[in-house]
């Protein structure tokens, strides 16, 4: 794998990332969603009371059937995106010091460069230099460890 190639697995852990902390807010609001749905018609209590469906009760059996079928989904959606993860997140949380952080921060947490150098007070310059420095030293253990394995 070349350090392009590696670069691109860490890019792709941001994406992924990004995308199963969307999967938690759409699990966190999955319900609330749902529910409001069911519910979202107003009552006039002035008027006789009419029924208006044979079961009343089937749109609520049936909101939560599709909720535990989409939040089943979700689940494993997630599960299968942590999964993919797993290796090259092992790699980062592995590495020591602040280029360590910075990759972290910026891999795993998703945050901007600028965010990020705001946060550890370094120049922006500063924490692209030490990024680099600790994606070239993962690479160079990750092809150690595939040496060795392979």
């Amino acid at each position: 794998m070349t350090l392009y190639d590696f670069k691109q697995e860490l890019y792709l852990i941001r994406d992924n990332r990004r995308v199963m902390r969307s999967l938690r807010t759409s699990l966190a609001s999955l319900e609330d969603d749902v529910l409001t749905s069911v519910f979202s018609g107003a009552v006039d209590y002035s008027k006789d009371r009419i029924q208006s469906s044979p079961d009343p009760d089937s749109a609520i059996i049936n909101a939560i059937l599709l909720t535990d079928k989409e939040k089943t989904r979700l689940k494993a959606q997630l599960a299968e995106l942590q999964e993919e993860n797993a290796e090259m997140e092992k790699l980062i949380y592995s590495q020591r010091g602040i280029g360590a952080e910075i990759v972290r921060l910026y891999f795993i947490e998703g945050e901007t460069m600028i965010a990020i150098a705001k946060r550890l007070n370094y120049h922006r310059d500063t924490c692209y230099g030490k990024w680099n420095e600790t994606i070239a030293q993962m690479w160079k253990e990750h092809e150690e460890a595939n040496d060795v394995d392979g």
